[in-house]
């Protein structure tokens, strides 16, 4: 299956240099047009990687999709602004787009952008529908966790936390990646660790039976965090009589 772009993006002369782009990179494009169903529902197919959407569209929702999706779905977003400035481009990166580009459209700086988002997202461009580590199962086609089989209620944070890990399993990632994947937000590493650490408490009390005891989610001191592939000989909890 081809990577896809969703092209929500009411401006002709835009459409038609994100398509041009889209087709030297080799990605398929799905065209959205304002009558069309919620814009983050689109498009059909694991395939879609990116989505480049128009703030000043009305019909696409603007900044609520930037959130939607950053909240149920691991799309890349590239937004598209009338206007360039710092605050117009930080509400935008706060709001879940990856990154932002002010119109009209450098076809050469949409290229790099694409490009860039790809090659340092691998895991969402080559990932498989689910990985599954000893007991634990994070699908990423159905954005859910399992464990033993049965469903873990996680936020969608907490989601987007694991299935990163779970995307180079027993390979360390710093904090700071691991809080950009999970929310588009890039601080220096010593904030990300407070922010990730509380993720990774309250993770570590859905999925590990003895939470002092981490079994899937381990700190590498001074370097980030893993998940960890190793069978780790422990005997479950006996259920209440």
């Amino acid at each position: 299956m081809s990577n896809s772009v969703v092209v929500a993006v009411e401006d002709p002369q835009a459409t038609d240099t994100v398509v041009s782009v889209a087709n030297r990179l080799g990605l398929s494009v799905v065209l959205s047009k304002d009558d069309d169903r919620p814009v983050e529902e689109l498009p059909a197919g694991e395939g879609t990687r990116l989505m480049v959407l128009d703030l000043d569209a009305p019909a696409f929702g603007g900044l609520d999709t930037c959130r939607r999706l950053q909240m149920f779905s691991d799309i890349l977003v590239i937004a598209l602004g009338d206007y360039s400035d710092s605050d117009r481009t930080i509400m935008a990166l706060r709001s879940g787009a990856d990154c932002y580009i002010p119109k009209p459209v450098s076809p050469e700086m949409l290229h790099a952008q694409m490009e860039a988002l790809l090659r340092r997202h691998p895991w969402v461009t080559n990932r498989p529908e689910m990985v599954t580590v000893r007991g634990l199962t994070i699908s990423y086609l159905r954005k859910e966790v399992r464990l033993g089989g049965e469903v873990v209620a996680v936020t969608p944070a907490e989601y987007r936390l694991l299935a990163s890990l779970a995307s180079r399993p027993g390979r360390v990632v710093s904090a700071s990646e691991l809080l950009r994947e999970m929310s588009g937000y890039n601080c220096p590493e010593h904030e990300a660790q407070e922010i990730v650490k509380v993720h990774v408490s309250r993770l570590r009390n859905k999925i590990d039976w003895y939470p002092d005891q981490p079994g899937y989610i381990l700190n590498v001191r001074g370097f980030g965090y893993m998940l960890e592939r190793r069978t780790i000989s422990r005997q479950a909890p006996v259920p209440a009589a």
